[in-house]
């Protein structure tokens, strides 16, 4: 049996040049520490292996299309995959970390009736389950960002905001959904920036709107801004957003309120520089519990020979040193003793992410059901051979998929409903350091049901914004009574 995944990580031959997101491996690492899992419980699946593909696409469009028809067509391997078994068949797919690209691995694997499991939140156009009835979506619906958000606003009272979105079809959809919802509670956006991608256009093209996207976001007295987007339209945010702090030696004293996907630490790894910025920022990331054994998997993983096919250009780049395949003169040689764990906490994380976690559980939603339909045919079969088990298709999965009620490895409950899961967000109170490292708090989260909890006590605001905030709180004195969240707790654990 196969899992194939679609990381979005750039992996290519050691050899070769590319644009290294160090952060975004640990999603393929979570995938293979769950099969494994699997694969050692003895009363799950038994006498069955779980096996996988790892696909990257480059951050390109034509590269997700290249990597699909691969997985289905050809049994050839190039050099930016990873193979680790020798059998072509795949049951399902977990992948697409932007809508772009969920979508055009959907239109394929649709055809074939291959589930798709999807790991990162996405908008409109993937919540209508009749053209995509093959994929299932790993995260809460798009509605429960927006309603928490709305709250987060009117929890702290803030009626002023700006608005930036990624220059596409995603960004409109955030507009158009959010927008009203804002009006409704008596929120004005007071300026909206759309932010296009680095892969649009050349680098030299995109310095040419430095000085506007400087007087629409630097200069303005707006202090809260919420911010939605695909990755690489955001990944050109940051670094213009870094540019200026390392310019002006003076971090911005505003107030970043972030989607899932935008990552800011990765502008810090790559030009490392400090990002004072972003202290105090409010993320909404998909929910997470610890599982256990993971940070052991991590600690414990080496340059082995059968991973480093799909790690090694990240290994080099991590550690500054040189692979046996590799070919950077100016890097020593790995020892072999190189642990993820010594990386700094913006270079990679021990601790699964949201992402991650979703990843991690879109295995086992796909173990599971395969797992009901072994136990099936032990029930409708006289031959309960081993041989019955192997001629599972991709299409019998969709029946156990949609409506799948299931614990993960580390005993953490999970169902869908109709192909989504009933989960929700956790909000992060972002704290930077001037050594380039950071520290997540959790402050709040909102529920499947758009209850939202927070404790704004224990948030460490950005220091200008602070300042600015007591100047503006003393004239608002009046409207502080006026909050309508829902729930407000002093003390609180995730759960």
């Amino acid at each position: 049996m196969e899992v194939a995944a679609s990381p979005p990580s750039a992996t290519m031959p050691c050899s070769s040049a590319a644009r290294v997101v160090v952060q975004n491996y640990q999603h393929a690492l979570s995938m293979i520490f769950a099969i494994d899992e699997v694969n050692k419980n003895a009363r799950f699946l038994p006498n069955v292996t779980l096996g996988y593909k790892i696909y990257d696409n480059l951050f390109d469009s034509m590269g997700t299309y290249e990597t699909i028809t691969d997985l289905l067509f050809t049994g050839q391997r190039d050099g930016f995959n990873y193979d680790s078994v020798s059998k072509k068949d795949a049951l399902s797919v977990i992948g697409g970390l932007t809508e772009e690209y969920a979508i055009q691995m959907a239109n394929v694997l649709n055809i074939y009736k291959i589930p798709q499991l999807t790991y990162t939140a996405y908008e409109t156009t993937l919540n209508s389950k009749v053209p995509f009835p093959s994929l299932y979506r790993m995260a809460p619906k798009e509605t429960t960002l927006h309603m928490g958000i709305v709250q987060l606003l009117l929890y702290f009272n803030w009626r002023w905001i700006g608005l930036i979105v990624s220059d596409n079809d995603d960004g409109e959809r955030f507009v158009q959904i959010l927008t009203p919802m804002l009006v409704q509670n008596f929120i004005c956006v007071a300026y909206l920036h759309r932010a296009r991608s680095l892969n649009n256009y050349f680098l030299n093209d995109y310095m040419k709107d430095v000085p506007k996207i400087n007087a629409t976001i630097v200069s303005a007295e707006i202090n809260v801004i919420i911010v939605s987007g695909d990755s690489q339209s955001l990944f050109s945010l940051t670094f213009v957003l870094v540019l200026n702090e390392f310019e002006t030696k003076t971090p911005l004293g505003k107030v970043w309120i972030t989607p899932p996907q935008w990552d800011f630490t990765q502008a810090k790894s790559l030009a490392g520089f400090c990002t004072e910025t972003f202290q105090g920022a409010l993320s909404f990331s998909l929910h997470t519990n610890e599982v256990p054994g993971f940070r052991n998997f991590l600690q414990t993983l080496k340059s082995n020979e059968a991973l480093m096919h799909f790690l090694c250009l990240f290994w080099q780049f991590a550690f500054k040193c040189r692979l046996p395949n590799g070919n950077l003169e100016n890097f020593q040689e790995c020892t072999g003793e190189e642990r993820l764990e010594n990386l700094p906490e913006s270079w990679f994380e021990m601790d699964m992410t949201g992402q991650s976690y979703s990843i991690y559980n879109a295995v086992y939603a796909v173990a599971h059901a395969l797992q009901e339909i072994h136990l099936s045919k032990q029930r409708t079969l006289v031959d309960r051979s081993r041989s019955h088990f192997l001629n599972v298709q991709p299409w019998q999965l969709h029946s156990f998929l949609k409506n799948a009620h299931f614990n993960n490895g580390a005993g953490h409950e999970f169902f869908f409903q109709n192909g989504e899961i009933s989960a929700g967000y956790d909000i992060i109170n972002w704290v930077t350091f001037s050594n380039q490292s950071f520290h997540k708090v959790w402050v709040g989260k909102i529920s499947p049901r758009e209850e939202c909890i927070i404790n704004g006590d224990i948030i460490l605001w950005n220091s200008r914004f602070k300042q600015m905030q007591i100047i503006v709180s003393s004239a608002q004195k009046t409207n502080i009574q006026a909050r309508t969240m829902t729930n407000v707790s002093p003390s609180f654990k995730p759960s």
